[in-house]
């Protein structure tokens, strides 16, 4: 006993000295780090244009077009302090800051800049492929604290600049952070890498440079205007039932063209680099499926119903036939045969019978609802994996592979009418909500879960009122209490939810726009008011910022390829078909909610 005594107060004594020394070492640069972004300038986002933007683009246009010439112009170029000019060819091999000072007039910054391009991008230059940037300086530079990790800059609001006295000063732009994909913590090492490769800094001045940080106001150019961006994003319009139609077929239109003859849509695509992985997920693959149908009940697009039938053939062929249990299927990806990728599969192939009747063999259907019923435990609990090999499964239990198993029955009963699938169904349903998350008689958690809201949306709309309606509320309410408000967060931001120290995340924001928004659909249906609709507004302009448009894809390199998609965040570039996914899926839902409020 004296032994386990000494032990445990040994282990004590161990974390208060671990705790004490994580604290010496975090703490003063946590200190460092408010007291210096207490002295940052507020920043003013999104500032209206009047008219110096859209004249200096023009000069700089009519300067470039002449710059391999003799020919003269009459546009002035006199000076203008404080403005620097950017120029973006989209041509291979990732982003390379640029920007010149206008100081010296539009002339000077358009020669400098021309010749330090490299021969393809002068070549994107010639094709026009490429587009101008202007930043005005609005805040005086000020000594630069990273704090720890980098989290003492704003990704996309700050500017660089680093100074010796020997040298002019060499500067970044705000959004350079972004348009080069360079993490937080690798910004001033970078910066000072950058300044020996682009500013000719030796290694020594570099290292000694004093490094600085100044706030602009921004603009690209969006045809012939100036159009204010905020980091790399354009503000999003109004959220009306027209512009949602539209973001919706951009977004279905992407994953129809990331749809190949094999019927595999592309998993990770990094648009700053034009650059896919190899990497599949049959879940999402069939998740991404059920956006794209959503999509085509707004559209009837034949190009996207000819990526949809391929989509479903590659999911066929990951179907695999039980050996133990006569005519059930289950969907198999390596080794692992997943509860929610059979849930999702019967999910899209149930909903894409009901729009082209026959074109899945109905065994199919049925086998796969046979062994999700089969995957359910007496409590209504679903078995995360199935043993499909006899050689064991992993221990863990999803979070969400319940709500999908219950959105493939849902719709599979809809489909045939099959009340077995109705009732193991809402029996999942009670399972989650009453005795998930329950103990010692009080609810322990509201699970943020989206697909499970969505159950109990379409349960209702089908006609079967439920004890469940009520808790799709709590979710929702759960998800807008989570997310940032305006007008105390930043307007770009405003919407997100800050889940971690990085900027919100927009595929989670996609998924909690899918809950909020269903939960407005029902909201509508029994008027309830309006704050769902209202909050799952707000997430919509929030996630529309991030997605690819004509105006904000400057930065990267085929803007065309991208056009629709939705990026991880709104300083990340990697597209994944799942967070096109969720957000096509939200706006739809919300669009549906909006639809009904009218009625």
């Amino acid at each position: 006993m004296k032994k386990f005594i000494f032990l445990r107060m040994m282990g004590f004594f161990t974390f208060i000295i671990l705790a004490g020394l994580t604290l010496y070492a975090v703490l003063p640069s946590f200190c460092k780090t408010v007291v210096y972004r207490s002295t940052i300038k507020s920043q003013t986002f999104f500032q209206k244009e009047d008219g110096t933007a859209t004249k200096l683009f023009k000069s700089a246009h009519l300067y470039l077009s002449h710059i391999e010439s003799a020919e003269e112009h009459a546009l002035d170029s006199s000076a203008q302090p404080g403005w620097f000019l950017s120029l973006i060819p989209q041509a291979p091999g990732g982003y390379e800051p640029n920007s010149q000072d206008l100081s010296q007039g539009v002339r000077q910054a358009c020669q400098k800049i021309w010749n330090g391009l490299t021969e393809s991008q002068k070549q994107a230059v010639r094709q026009n492929r490429f587009r101008f940037k202007l930043d005005h300086m609005i805040s005086e530079e000020q000594a630069a604290y990273p704090g720890w990790k980098g989290f003492g800059f704003d990704k996309g609001l700050n500017g660089f600049t680093l100074k010796i006295d020997e040298l002019p000063p060499f500067r970044l732009m705000p959004s350079w952070s972004i348009e080069a994909q360079v993490p937080l913590k690798k910004i001033e090492t970078t910066i000072r890498e950058l300044a020996q490769k682009k500013a000719g800094f030796t290694a020594e001045q570099a290292a000694k440079a004093q490094l600085l940080t100044f706030r602009t106001e921004s603009f690209i150019e969006v045809g012939e205007q100036a159009q204010p961006i905020m980091r790399v994003n354009t503000d999003a319009p109004p959220i009306t039932a027209a512009l949602l139609k539209e973001r919706i077929a951009w977004a279905s239109l992407y994953l129809a063209r990331e749809t190949d003859a094999e019927g595999r849509i592309t998993y990770e695509y990094f648009p700053h680099t034009d650059q896919v992985t190899d990497g599949f997920n049959l879940l999402r693959h069939a998740g991404t499926i059920h956006a794209m149908i959503q999509a085509w009940r707004l559209s009837h697009d034949a190009f996207l119903l000819d990526a949809i039938q391929k989509a479903k053939q590659f999911f066929l062929q990951h179907l695999q036939e039980d050996a133990f249990h006569d005519g059930e299927y289950f969907a198999r990806e390596g080794s692992k045969a997943k509860l929610g990728g059979a849930g999702l599969g019967l999910y899209f192939l149930s909903e894409l019978e009901e729009i082209q009747p026959n074109s899945t063999d109905a065994h199919l259907l049925d086998g796969l609802a046979k062994h999700l019923i089969r995957m359910q435990q007496p409590s209504g609990e679903f078995l995360s994996y199935y043993d499909w090999n006899r050689k064991g499964i992993p221990k863990e239990k999803s979070h969400f592979y319940p709500g999908e198993a219950i959105l493939g029955l849902l719709q599979y009963h809809i489909l045939t009418g099959q009340k077995e699938a109705l009732d193991a169904a809402t029996r999942g349903m009670h399972y989650l909500i009453k005795q998930r998350w329950q103990g010692y008689g009080i609810r322990l958690m509201v699970s943020p879960d989206a697909w499970l809201a969505q159950a109990i949306e379409l349960l209702n709309r089908i006609g079967i009122a439920s004890e469940f309606e009520e808790y799709l509320f709590e979710i929702a309410d759960l998800m807008i209490r989570q997310r940032l408000h305006a007008p105390s967060a930043p307007p770009d931001l405003a919407g997100g939810g800050l889940e971690t120290l990085e900027l919100p995340n927009v595929s989670s924001a996609g998924s909690k726009l899918e809950a909020i928004a269903a939960a407005a659909w029902l909201e509508q249906r029994q008027h309830r008011g309006q704050r769902c609709l209202e909050a799952a507004k707000e997430l919509a302009q929030f996630v529309l910022r991030s997605q690819f448009t004509k105006e904000n894809s400057w930065w990267i390199v085929n803007p065309e390829r991208a056009l629709g998609a939705f990026r991880q965040g709104p300083d990340v570039a990697l597209i994944r078909n799942d967070f096109v996914q969720h957000n096509l899926s939200g706006l739809y839902l919300l669009l549906k909610a909006m639809e009904q409020s009218e009625k």
